[in-house]
């Protein structure tokens, strides 16, 4: 059946209707594509901070990212060592592994010291790591979790949301590219001031303690690094009776 000019009138229009329909959808998800970019929003001691839009209330995402002179097994055991974060975190009023299922997988928690008139903040997580086969890209994620066990504790906030990773990538034998970041909501009343200055502070003061905790335990990690780092393992000394190195030219053989 053939169409009349006057009948592929409106299909013209629909076509128009949707041609615009389309380009309005990409316009409004690119907004909100770029709204969720990274943007870089402080640097300092070589660390570079970027934030995002976050999780819900006023505390952006943030990720800082830094060039540690160590090897991704040395990080490793400091950040398998849960026991003592606080050394080396700011602000970390209690950081304690619950249960270890696992080496990959472990529960923890952590609390956030606050000064007044602010309350600290806490959470139950679960850790888990991943790329120790090849050691070359290491990834430690954490995540909120809930357990009846562990009740919120009286005068402190426990956070609605949180999570995060550690990004240990191998640059070199003692060179580590890491990354550390974290999408969170922290609950309670935060002013928009303190979120802020939290989105640039905490990546920077975690890195940098992290950078300095390297140096203060070197030697802690034997056993941890005698296990896990593939050239530790293979500089292991010999074992048991090892044969005499054959006599130097000339010199009187054994006997005679």
């Amino acid at each position: 059946m053939m169409l009349s000019m006057n009948s592929q009138l409106p299909t013209r229009r629909v076509f128009r209707w949707v041609a615009a329909a389309l380009t309005l959808s990409a316009v409004v998800a690119t907004d909100a594509a770029a709204a969720k970019r990274w943007k870089k929003s402080s640097s300092e001691r070589g660390i570079v901070v970027h934030t995002r839009e976050g999780a819900g209330g006023n505390l952006p995402e943030f990720r800082g990212t830094v060039t540690i002179a160590a090897s991704v097994w040395e990080l490793l055991a400091i950040l398998d060592d849960l026991n003592s974060v606080c050394e080396w975190t700011k602000r970390c009023a209690a950081n304690r592994e619950v249960k270890r299922i696992g080496f990959a997988k472990r529960i923890f928690y952590n609390r956030q010291g606050a000064t007044w008139p602010f309350a600290d903040r806490d959470a139950l997580m679960m850790g888990v790591v991943s790329g120790v086969e090849k050691g070359e890209d290491i990834h430690l994620k954490f995540a909120k979790i809930k357990d009846p066990a562990h009740p919120p504790v009286p005068g402190v906030v426990r956070m609605p949301q949180i999570n995060g990773a550690y990004r240990l990538r191998r640059l070199g034998p003692k060179r580590t590219h890491v990354t550390f970041r974290v999408r969170a909501h922290p609950g309670g009343w935060v002013p928009d001031w303190a979120a802020s200055w939290v989105a640039k502070r905490i990546p920077i003061d975690t890195l940098a303690g992290l950078r300095r905790q390297v140096k203060r335990t070197r030697g802690r990690y034997k056993k941890f690094l005698d296990k896990w780092d593939p050239a530790r393992r293979t500089k292991k000394p010999p074992t048991g009776p090892q044969p005499s190195p054959p006599p130097a030219a000339g010199a009187p053989r054994a006997g005679s």
